[in-house]
């Protein structure tokens, strides 16, 4: 009987890949058009990115530093304090809302770059298949690509799920991407692996 159940809904692991697999073919459209920039363009495409990031945020950000001005200049008085605390009181609140709208923004923006991102990340990957460099004594040639199995686990990394691979599936490279596009924002990515 769960064979059948199996064959007609899928496991849970098709049923969780199956909507990230039109994410990977998006990827794979952009990774391709970006074959022909020159490596200049290939670089300002953070800069693109970084300024789209800035830009969804920009009227958040004002909002929130109005209030922090309003909140300076909430004096309390010997004749009104009840009323300033109050309204202190208020413009946190506002201050808390704006923060959650922040995140908020801030993570549909990275949805939103996710295809392009992970296809800079992706090129510049190709890019670099063949050069060298001296690491820990030792001389270092790149030779990886992802592959769209590593870019389906970049996708589960940076929606905040783990992505278990076997050895030798290229864990590494799979974090490469959900980096990069998480440290676009600027405020740092902290990767964690276990092995």
């Amino acid at each position: 009987m769960l064979k059948v159940i199996r064959k007609v809904f899928g496991d849970k692991n098709e049923r969780l890949i199956k909507p990230l697999l039109p994410i990977v073919d998006e990827v794979n459209i952009h990774a391709k058009a970006f074959e022909s920039l020159t490596d200049d363009q290939i670089k300002a495409k953070t800069d693109e990115f970084r300024g789209r990031i800035k830009a969804a945020l920009a009227g958040i950000e004002n909002d929130r530093d109005e209030i922090k001005v309003q909140l300076k200049s909430v004096k309390p008085t010997d004749d009104d304090e009840s009323t300033a605390y109050e309204t202190r009181l208020r413009l946190y609140d506002e201050l808390d809302d704006l923060e959650e709208e922040w995140f908020s923004t801030l993570e549909t923006t990275l949805d939103e770059l996710l295809p392009e991102a992970f296809a800079v990340a992706k090129d510049v990957c190709r890019r670099m298949v063949g050069k060298s460099w001296e690491a820990g004594g030792q001389e270092i040639t790149w030779e990886m690509v992802p592959y769209d199995v590593q870019i389906l686990g970049a996708v589960a990394l940076h929606r905040g799920n783990i992505s278990e691979m076997k050895t030798g599936e290229g864990k590494t490279l799979v974090a490469v991407p959900a980096v990069y596009l998480n440290a676009l924002a600027g405020y740092g990515v902290h990767l964690v692996t276990v092995n």
